[in-house]
């Protein structure tokens, strides 16, 4: 039986964000959309550390959905790898029998630790007999985190994706007619950026990069004194008194001129 609803739950460091969608004979349908904050440290380099405080938030939003107990959700952070390598040409079936092997020279985790995926992008014409291959590794523990959590809720994760791949499958939904053109993919959270490129509708390079919104946050309670309230609010566009906005555009600028620089 196919599935109708699912919902979408994405578990960052400053809020949980939870969308329904609904697949009737017109197509798809957002029939929810919500976000509810979460403390500080509940969640820290993507792990979970407040399993009761992420679990109220969930049940919060769930509770204005239709309670849809199929999950989407996807995974970053530290104890997710995502390398691009060279193997020797081979199919699906016979790589999946052997990505283990395959796999554990690039992978900095005890192969026994972790979930591991994979896709093939295609041979390499300079180099006969090789193709490139997207390896996806998950460490086991950091999973059992997430998993774990939404199973005590009776909620049931029926895809777990890594965040740079679930940007990409949301921008070639909404987007079938840009395929043909190189695409970068940027997605600014609390703390992580995750960026993937993709040219020709695939993935070229992909990177999570440890900074966010929460730096540009703590470089204007630095400069401007301010406690961490304050400079959330003025980092959203709060008028405040004493303000210079050219010290705040050279905030941005800064943050931004490392961010391009990594």
């Amino acid at each position: 039986m196919a599935i109708s609803k699912i919902i979408g739950l994405d578990i960052g460091s400053y809020a949980v964000k939870m969308v329904e969608i609904d697949r009737s004979k017109k197509g798809y349908e957002l029939q929810f959309v919500g976000l509810a904050p979460l403390p500080d440290g509940a969640i820290v380099d993507k792990s979970i550390k407040k399993a009761d405080l992420v679990g109220n938030a969930i049940r919060a939003l769930h509770g204005y959905s239709s309670r849809a107990k199929n999950v989407s959700t996807s995974l970053a952070g530290k104890a997710v790898i995502i390398k691009q390598v060279t193997m020797t040409s081979m199919s699906d079936n016979q790589l999946e029998k052997q990505i283990q092997m395959e796999a554990e020279p690039y992978i900095p985790f005890d192969i026994k630790d972790v979930n591991l995926d994979f896709f093939i992008m295609g041979d390499r014409p300079e180099k006969e007999g090789s193709m490139e291959v997207v390896l996806v590794a998950a460490k086991k523990d950091y999973m059992a985190e997430y998993l774990d959590m939404l199973k005590s809720m009776n909620l049931t994760p029926m895809v777990v994706d890594v965040d740079p791949f679930a940007l990409e499958v949301m921008f070639e939904f909404c987007y079938p007619n840009v395929q043909e053109e190189i695409v970068a993919l940027v997605n600014v959270g609390a703390t992580t950026i995750n960026i993937n490129i993709l040219k020709s509708g695939a993935s070229q390079y992909t990177r999570d990069l440890a900074l966010g919104g929460d730096s540009i946050t703590r470089e204007i309670m630095r400069f401007f004194d301010v406690d961490f309230e304050k400079a959330e609010n003025i980092k959203r566009g709060a008028r405040l008194d004493k303000i210079n906005p050219r010290n705040l555009r050279k905030i941005f600028q800064r943050s931004v001129d490392y961010f391009v620089s990594e």
